[in-house]
Parts: structure tokens; C-alpha cells; sequence
């Protein structure tokens, strides 16, 4: 049975004309959509934990909830509901962003908005939620060099592991966009 992997990003309400409202759902609708996964008997998963269930390895009702760039309204609006059900998460980070904003999508959503700090995503990790690499800076990937991909890709781990003091695993390719060279250096 294949796994449902749930990708979000702002949980927030989206501001009145923002642009790219897809990227925004707001609390209400992710504690409804928490509390139907819960009625129905999924258990919520971080990649991590889900990836046993992806490769066949193990069976259940179960679905992968992650979160992409690591904007402070997931520690403060998803956290709570998550901890509510029991389910845990992973939040893909931009390592050198942390404690900032999200300048790679700030004229397209024509807002700024806070990204985690460093002592706000030690929180996340805290409540038992996994941090997964999402590049240094945000770039979309192929357009690199292939210098500049590695120290994208390897230094983002690089820098969660130094911070959190644990191995950083997960990778999620910024804009989604990878082909096999990416893919490859994620390996």
C-alpha cells in the first residue's frame, strides 16, 4: 500500500492578496486535517520514521508529514496539533537562513516571513520531530555548478549536524527540482 506523503509549508492564515496561496493552509484546516488522519487510524510520520513503511520493510496505516523551509508558524501553529496526536514530522530546513526570512520566496508570496531560529528548531527537534536538509540558501539546484552543489547539499547537513548534534538524513530538493545529478548527490 503505497505511503501519502503530506508536504506543507506556511501553516498560517494566508494574508489577504498574497500570492501563491497554496503554500498556506491555515491551523484551523491543519488541526481538522491532523484530527481526520487520527479518526481514520493513520499514525503520522516523519520521513524517518516513515521510510520502513515506503520500502515495504513494514506494514501499517501510516502517512509522512513534512514540512518544507522551516517557517517559525510550524513550531508554533503545527507543533501543538502533532504533539495533540501523537505524530511526528520532519521540517526541511535552509541551514543558512535560520532565524531569518525566506528571501527565495518573498516577491512571489509578497510577504517575508520568519523562519525558525537556531533555539526554536533545537525546540522542534526536542518535541521529538526530525529536521531534514533543504540546501544552504535555497537555490534550485540544477542551475549549479557542480561545486556549488555539494556545498549546498553536503554543507546544509553539515550545519544541522553541528547544531543539533545528530545525524541529519533526510534531504528535500528545494523547488522540488532534481534530475539525476542532484539526485545522485543526495545519495
Amino acid at each position: 500500500m503505497p505511503v501519502p506523503i503530506l508536504m506543507y509549508h506556511n501553516i498560517d492564515r494566508a494574508p489577504k492578496g498574497v500570492k501563491l496561496r497554496g503554500l498556506y493552509v491555515s491551523p484551523e484546516r491543519f488541526r481538522r486535517q491532523m484530527a481526520l488522519l487520527h479518526r481514520l487510524g493513520y499514525q503520522g510520520l516523519s520521513m524517518s520514521a516513515a521510510l520502513p513503511y515506503i520500502r515495504g520493510e513494514a506494514k501499517g496505516k501510516v502517512v509522512a508529514i513534512t514540512f518544507d523551509d522551516g517557517y517559525r508558524d510550524n513550531l508554533e501553529n503545527a507543533l501543538p496539533v502533532l504533539q495533540h496526536y501523537g505524530f511526528t514530522a520532519t521540517c526541511y530546513m535552509v541551514s543558512a537562513a535560520l532565524g531569518a526570512d525566506n528571501p527565495w520566496d518573498a516577491e512571489a508570496l509578497g510577504v517575508h516571513k520568519p523562519l525558525m531560529s537556531e533555539t526554536e528548531l533545537r525546540q522542534w527537534q526536542a518535541a521529538g520531530m526530525e529536521v531534514g536538509a533543504h540546501s544552504r540558501h535555497h537555490p534550485r539546484l540544477p542551475d549549479l555548478t557542480e561545486a556549488d552543489l555539494l556545498n549546498e547539499m553536503t554543507g546544509s547537513r553539515q550545519d544541522l549536524e553541528k547544531l543539533l548534534a545528530v545525524p541529519v538524513t533526510q534531504f528535500c530538493y528545494p523547488y522540488g527540482a532534481a534530475g539525476q545529478r542532484e539526485r545522485e548527490a543526495a545519495k
